[in-house]
């Protein structure tokens, strides 16, 4: 866990009234997994809106349309620091690629993306179509 890294994300993502809260939640490793849990169930009381953009991956799309569309909303082809409730993943750097082909094989419906130089959170939402809905 790198924690001044995780203070800038707070700092610059997150509703200006829990950031000290979060913070501390962060670094007590059974609250850090029911903050992220609180994040997905209630993102519009924790992150601030301003910088969300949200997107969907519809089946039929992978990592790799997922990688381009981030590299489109300036997301660098370099690593990426981690914040998760999947603890292999939590507190790490990964390239995109190796992180979008682990999130995109488990059932994680949501991945949040803090783009470095740019004030902007992109929510990536996993939508399966029922191929009747397709023709």
């Amino acid at each position: 866990m790198d924690i001044e890294h995780e203070k800038m994300i707070v700092s610059n993502f997150f509703n200006k009234k829990i950031q000290k809260r979060i913070l501390y939640e962060l670094t007590i490793p059974k609250k850090r997994r029911k903050k992220f849990w609180r994040l997905a169930s209630s993102p519009d009381e924790v992150l601030d809106q301003r910088y969300i953009h949200s997107f969907e991956l519809k089946n039929g799309k992978g990592p790799n349309d997922l990688l381009n569309m981030l590299i489109q909303h300036g997301a660098s082809r370099e690593k990426c620091y981690v914040m998760s409730d999947m603890s292999d993943l939590d507190g790490n750097m990964f390239l995109y690629k190796k992180l979008l082909t682990q999130w995109y094989t488990r059932e994680c419906p949501l991945l949040y993306l803090a783009l470095q130089g740019s004030l902007r959170i992109l929510r990536v939402k996993k939508v399966m179509v029922r191929p009747q809905d397709i023709y």
